[in-house]
Formats: C-alpha cells, structure tokens, sequence
C-alpha cells in the first residue's frame, strides 16, 4: 500500500488488489484535506481490498463458468442437430451448418479419403464451389498427407507464404487454413478444411473445439453411410424411417427413447420378448435398461461378466439370428440370462448397436416360436439399431451436459448457481409450510498456504478430497455446494440452529481428526464455520447468507476451527 499525505491539495491512499499473489487492481481513496488518514485508515482498507480481491475472483470465476457451460451447450446443440438425420447428405448439409455456430470461418469444406483418393463431398462458402464438388484429387496432397500422419489438426495462419495451400474453389484469397482429421473407428476417413479471410483467425480453442465437433461429425458420417447401405438392402426401409423419425423426436429421457425404440421395431417385426442392453465403457459392465416380456416391462438388470447373449453380442460385435435358440450348436456356450415368463424362448434375432464404429449396446427381438426370424428381418433391425444407437447416445449426452451445467468442474460437487436455484426452492417450501431451515458456509482455514508451498495442482486434489468429506458427512437430503475458491456452502433442509450446528460441530471435528492424503503426504485441514438458522419466520435466501457469512467471519476472528452461528430473525 502506498499513502501520501501531501500529494497536491489532498491525501491518497493506493491498496494494491491481490488474490493467491495475482494483481487484480488498485483502491485508491483520496481525500482533499493533507494527512487525512492515519495507520487505522490503512489497516481498513487493506481488509476491504482483501475482500474485494475474494468477490472479483469469485466474480471472475463465474464469468469462467458461465463461458463454458454456454461454450458446452453451443457444442451439445450442433452435435445433436449433426445426429438427427440419417440421409448422407443431409448429414453433411448439417455439419457445414452447425460447424457456423461452433468456430467463426468464411468458407469450409468435407473431403472423403476413398481408394487413395481425396473426394470433395460438401462445400459451404467457397468463391467456386463447382470446381471442386465432386471432384477427387490424388492423395499426393502434402497438407493432407501432413493431416494423415499425425492425425492432428493443421493451423495455416497466413497460407499466402506456404506452397502448400493449392486454394482449391477459389480460395486463393483467403489468409487462414486449418485442416481437421475425420476419424472414425480409429481411421481417418476424410478431412474438414475451413478457411478465413483474416491472417491469425485459428487459434489452439478453436482448434480444440472443432477437433471434439470433426469427431462427433465423422461418427454422424459414419453412421449415414452404415443407415444408407443397410437401406439399400432392404425394401422396408419407408416404414423403418418413419418409426425411426418418431423414436428420435421422443425426447431425450433415456427411458422414453426405450419405449420409442421398443414401439418402432414391434412395426417392424412381433417381438414377444425385447431387449436392450448398452455398454457402460467406464465400468466395463452391461446393463439390460430395457426388459420386456408377454406385455410386461421388467426391472433392468446388471448382466455378470462373460455371461448371457448381450455379453456375446457386444463382445463379438456380431448378430444373432437364432431360428431355435436351445437347440443350436453355435449358441451351445452362450448362457442366457433369463427374466419373465418361465417358458423358454426359441427364436431370437440379436443386434448390436455400433456409434461411430463402436459397439455399444445391443438389441434383441425374440419369440416363444421357433424359425420365427427372417435375414430381412435382421437388415431392418440393424436400421433401428443405427437410429437407437444416435437416439440413446443423445440422450446420454444430454444428461452429461445437464450434469455439467449444475456441477463444479474441479470438486464435482453442486456448482453456486445450481445451489442458489435450489436454495430458493427450499426457502419457499420451507415459508409455505412453516419448517425450518439452515444454512451452513464453511471455509478451509489457511488453505493458501497449501498451494503456495505445494502447488495449485496439489491444492486441487484437497478441495476435492475435501467436498468429497463433507458429502460423507452430512445428510442426503442436504445440499452441498462449491461457493467460491476454498468456500462451500450447505443447505439444511427441515433443520433448525441448534440441530445444524451440531451437524456443523461434528463435520468440524472430523475433518479435524482426520487428515486427507495426497501423494503420501498428510494434510491437517480444518474448517471455520458460519451457519445461519430460522425461527419462526422463514426470511429471504440472501438474509440467511448474510447471517451465515457473518457468523463465518466471528469463525474466522475467534482463530479459526471453530462454529459460530447467527440466529435469523
């Protein structure tokens, strides 16, 4: 700090704002009088800087947030929209489309390496499309050679001065190039270009982001290709299509897709029995989600390793077509896995569902008849399993992004503004029916010091690991939340003072006796905290917070690792 009795006329005082030893900016205070302030002066300031530096972090950390969860859902919305369609060239009319919204370009690109040979498919923006739609290239193309044996993404940010860049469709006056690999089942399977009129357009969060849009994209195209071979093959393929665009207008609720998936391929085929099974690649384990048997739906199951058709199905990426299941050889080793009815079923048609050329479920129509399936009938069902595959990966997808919009990234605990909306929920349930409630702020005493002498990394691990103690010990009907750098908040629902401050005491003491461990290391971190309960009258969210971060500072005042409480009245 800098103070300055006699500058001009007047006084000032200069407060540096600094969090976690980051400059943010400077309070100055000026005064027209000569020595206006003393030491005391100094001493308030400096605190009101400090507290300053918290809210611009915790502001700045908002920001943050908010850029990628709306960066996210720009992201989640193209790579629906790319999956909603099957038609090839629908499929790549919405790439180029949804590719505007993803990363800002003048003209882009979808190249197919077919037979050694780079084969321009679609063009959105190009000066002279007609000179290279349709057109294949020999794959001697350095640019694309470059893009095959790294299988990176390739940034020209002023192809003027690289041979390289040939400006295929008139491009010879754009500044900017970059080239992103199309790779699906692990094999480059084109290339999408996009070019800029401006020098130094691309830079690594472009390239980042467009990389995630070219993968979701080859998989789009890899799986028209597989919907418009299989419908070349089977002269259903009008009904299938027309269930299929029922099942994928469905929404996005995992069961509801089930249902859909269920009611398109009893169109297509009698199906006593249905199953589906999908993947959990994370896990390796299989869930049946969807059972169901003689008109009636049965509790899903998780299906032992090895064990039961959906395990042989996934494993071997190969269909099932059992004209009397007990009684062919080939089926001998398969142990099924039996639900529903007591009697046995004979024909089985089995399906696996490939993304992007993975497998990642399957489907199964069966009967109690034997010979009941035909080899049409398993063309039309692996259409379906194409269309269920999309239709059940958006809704994952989906769900992630809802997840991540309501979760902090680092903690995996409820982000502040998820909590604020629940909070406010709890604040009028609790007022309607006149119930208490409480709210509890905690915050890690000298936490800096970890990651000044340890490094933020290290200091991430602990915030985890911590959030991870405190959801342990607290109730589930309570609502834990990352605040803000090493704050959390709790709120307790149907939970009174006295009641939350010894939840909040014993929460206290066990984080007190119990040390989190990082790398073998041993950390003694303890909680100061403030909590904030309800009498008789239930006041508003931010008068709770208010009572509870008071009570966080006295906490604080009184050495830290301790509980203190405002009562709200």
């Amino acid at each position: 700090s800098r103070y300055t009795p006699g500058l001009g006329k007047g006084s000032e005082i200069d407060i540096p704002i600094i969090f976690d030893g980051e400059a943010l900016g400077t309070l100055i205070v000026e005064s027209n009088t000569t020595n206006a302030y003393d030491d005391f002066d100094i001493e308030i300031l400096t605190i009101i800087a400090e507290q300053a530096s918290l809210a611009l972090t915790n502001a700045r950390l908002m920001i943050i947030e908010k850029a990628r969860r709306q960066k996210a859902e720009v992201l989640q919305r193209a790579m629906s929209t790319l999956t909603s369609d099957l038609e090839l060239e629908q499929v790549l009319k919405q790439i180029l489309e949804q590719l505007k919204q993803v990363v800002t370009h003048d003209s882009a690109c979808i190249f197919f390496w077919e037979n050694d040979t780079i084969h321009a498919m679609a063009a959105r923006g190009l000066p002279k499309p007609e000179e290279v739609i349709g057109v294949r290239y020999p794959a001697d193309n350095p640019l694309f050679n470059l893009i095959i044996e790294t299988r990176q993404p390739i940034i020209l940010n002023d192809i003027r001065k690289d041979p390289r860049f040939l400006g295929w469709g008139g491009t010879q006056g754009m500044e900017s190039w970059m080239g992103v690999p199309l790779i699906a089942n692990d094999k480059i399977i084109g290339y999408l270009t996009l070019d800029s009129r401006q020098i130094n357009t691309f830079e690594s969060a472009q390239v980042e982001i467009t990389q995630i849009f070219a993968d979701h994209a080859a998989i789009a195209i890899e799986n028209a290709r597989l919907y418009q071979h299989a419908k070349e093959s089977s002269s259903r393929q009008e009904v299938l299509h027309q269930v299929s665009q029922e099942m994928i207008r469905t929404g996005m609720n995992a069961d509801q897709i089930y249902e859909a998936i269920h009611r398109a391929a009893a169109q297509l085929m009698p199906a006593e029995s249905f199953v589906i099974s999908i993947l959990n690649e994370e896990t390796a384990e299989i869930v049946a989600a969807y059972l169901w048997d003689k008109n009636e739906r049965h509790e899903p199951q998780t299906l032992a390793p090895g064990r039961g058709l959906s395990w042989h199905v996934i494993e071997t990426g190969d269909p099932v077509l059992a004209y009397d299941y007990y009684n062919q050889q080939e089926l001998a080793s398969v142990n099924a896995v039996h639900f529903g009815s007591d009697d046995h079923i004979r024909s089985v048609l089995a399906i696996p569902m490939r993304l992007g050329g993975k497998v990642i479920g399957m489907l199964s129509a069966q009967s109690y008849q034997a010979h009941y399936y035909t080899i049409e009938d398993q063309n039309i069902l692996e259409m379906l399993a194409a269309y269920a595959a999309i239709a059940i990966d958006n809704a994952h997808l989906f769900s992630e992004v809802q997840r991540l919009a309501i979760t902090d990234s680092l903690t995996g605990v409820y982000n502040r503004r998820h909590f604020f909306s629940v909070a406010q929920k709890e604040i009028m349930r609790a007022r309607r029916y006149k119930h208490p409630i409480s709210i509890m702020m905690l915050d890690l005493d000298y936490y800096k010091e970890i990651n000044d002498t340890y490094g933020h990394v290290l200091g991430d691990l602990a915030l985890k690991q911590i959030a991870e103690q405190c959801n342990q010990n607290i109730r589930k009907t309570d609502i834990l939340a990352r605040y803000g750098g090493d704050e959390f908040i709790i709120l307790l629902p149907e939970t009174d003072i006295i009641q939350c401050e010894e939840i909040a005491e014993r929460l206290r003491k066990y984080m007190e006796l119990n040390p989190i461990t990082i790398d073998d290391t041993a950390f003694r971190i303890t909680l100061s905290v403030g909590i904030s309960g309800t009498s008789k009258k239930i006041p508003e969210l931010n008068f709770l917070l208010k009572c509870a971060d008071a009570a966080l500072y006295q906490a604080k005042a009184s050495g830290r690792n301790c509980v203190k409480f405002q009562t709200c009245k």
